[in-house]
């Protein structure tokens, strides 16, 4: 059976490339799927992940590349809109977290985490942003988005070594390494599956279509199950929370018909997620979603803050240049007993003690500019039923990777927040130029055509001086 499943699951991964190559743009689905799909493959192909553990993130490499040069031979102005100030602003960043290991007091960790997340640097931040020029082109995402997550959060159910361990669900690889058995990430589905309900939730496609609206409803589904079964608290409560805000303007809510609607579907979706909370995580007996398991969870992650900034305060100069990069591995070692490289699971936090005031400002800077983009997006996409909700579900994502780097990940491997922060600023840059584009055009056209009726005028005689006058 597995077998069969895993040839399954190789065929879908090549007729995924094959209609990437025939759709360019699409390149960026694979890219923006790369973790959850990583941890399907190692699901079902566990001995090509530890021999190759590469090879997958490699392809979708190579996909968004050819999709690059693609754009770049027939001519297309790849770079038009990417180098913005959100741009230069996101680089400085990761310039001066880099340069900081110069001072780090832990060379090690940060050499560590600099190794095992470079290349994401260079296919997040200078490859997928040119993915995507336009509104209409992030708009053409959302289906193939859903259908690729759908496919990812089912394969991860049917798979047969999936079960609870440590009150996650996750897929036992069968393997013991270090100090641990080797598992899939519940991180990295949670995470797609919070997402994919948010797109699913409010996308609204130019006309009403019955496949597309069974696509929302099982992406909404099966992405709200895969995040409560994970066991990741904020990704399921977020998802929620930015469904619940963003439904109503995504489907124009502006009768007494179409709010009960909206409620009605929010109460089906909180009905369907407590039948799996009773039916599977009960039963299960997992402690993670008691309260003694929230606070165990919050109280961890504030012993973490509190260590670092501990540690950030005790000299002036740490409060200007920071730490430097992994210098939380310094304060906190109860954990780092258990592994030597570890970080403090908040970005304001950790950019704040590791790269001080400078690089705070910079981050503040950063989710400045992004927030005035997110609203600017949202202004461009007017009362377009179907550019609206993506301005929307895309400035939901953007918030949701924000929320989630208040407690997991780390800076030197958190790219995927800022890699949609500039899609968004590439997306509105090119639209704000277009509009200006459009307006000149209608101007040109506007005194051509009072041109051409005043020569005309003349011409019929009504422009020349009368034979009286004359």
């Amino acid at each position: 059976m597995e077998t069969v499943l895993a040839i399954f699951v190789a065929v879908l991964a090549v007729a995924g490339v094959a209609y990437c190559v025939f759709k360019p743009h699409l390149a960026i689905v694979p890219v923006l799927m790369m973790f959850p799909a990583e941890q399907i493959i190692m699901g079902y192909m566990p001995e090509l992940r530890l021999r190759y553990g590469w090879l997958t993130n490699a392809v979708i490499g190579l996909i968004a590349v050819f999709g690059i040069a693609y754009h770049f031979f027939r001519g297309d102005p790849i770079l038009k809109g990417a180098l913005n100030k959100l741009f230069f602003a996101v680089i400085g960043l990761y310039v001066y977290a880099i340069a900081s290991i110069l001072w780090t007091p832990s060379p090690d960790s940060a050499t560590y985490f600099l190794e095992k997340s470079w290349a994401y640097f260079f296919l997040f931040f200078c490859i997928a942003p040119l993915l995507l020029k336009d509104l209409d082109e992030l708009a053409s995402i959302a289906v193939p988005l859903m259908v690729s997550g759908i496919t990812v959060m089912a394969l991860m159910l049917v798979n047969p070594r999936a079960q609870f361990i440590n009150d996650r669900f996750v897929v036992d690889l069968g393997y013991v390494i270090g100090y641990g058995t080797l598992m899939s990430n519940p991180l990295a589905i949670a995470d797609a599956g919070a997402i994919l309900a948010i797109v699913a939730a409010i996308y609204q496609p130019a006309q009403r279509s019955s496949s597309v609206t069974v696509l929302k409803w099982a992406g909404v589904l099966l992405g709200l199950a895969l995040a409560l079964l994970s066991g990741s608290r904020l990704q399921l409560v977020a998802a929620v929370a930015i469904i619940g805000v963003l439904l109503p303007f995504a489907t124009g809510t502006r009768s007494a018909a179409r709010i009960a609607g909206t409620a009605v579907v929010m109460v089906l979706m909180l009905g369907f997620l407590y039948f799996i909370f009773s039916t599977f995580v009960i039963s299960a007996g997992q402690s993670r979603w008691t309260g003694q398991g929230s606070a165990e969870g919050i109280s961890q992650r504030l012993d973490m803050s509190l260590s670092v900034l501990g540690g950030y305060i005790t000299s002036p100069l740490n409060w200007v240049i920071g730490l430097g990069a992994a210098g939380f591995n310094e304060f906190y070692t109860i954990r780092s007993r258990e592994n030597p490289h570890w970080f403090p699971h908040n970005i304001v936090v950790e950019t704040l003690t590791e790269y001080g005031l400078i690089g705070i400002v910079i981050l503040s800077g950063i989710l400045y500019m992004t927030t005035k983009y997110c609203l600017r997006l949202i202004a461009i996409a007017g009362d377009d039923r179907r550019r609206r909700t993506t301005a929307l579900l895309f400035s939901g994502i953007v918030i949701f990777q924000f929320l989630m780097s208040l407690k997991q990940g780390y800076l030197l491997g958190m790219p995927p927040l800022f890699m949609f922060c500039l899609i968004m600023a590439r997306v509105v840059k090119n639209e704000e130029a277009a509009a200006v584009a459009a307006y000149n055009q209608a101007l040109l056209s506007g005194e051509a055509l009072a041109g051409h009726e005043e020569q005309q005028a003349y011409e019929e005689g009504d422009g020349a001086p009368s034979p009286e006058a004359a």
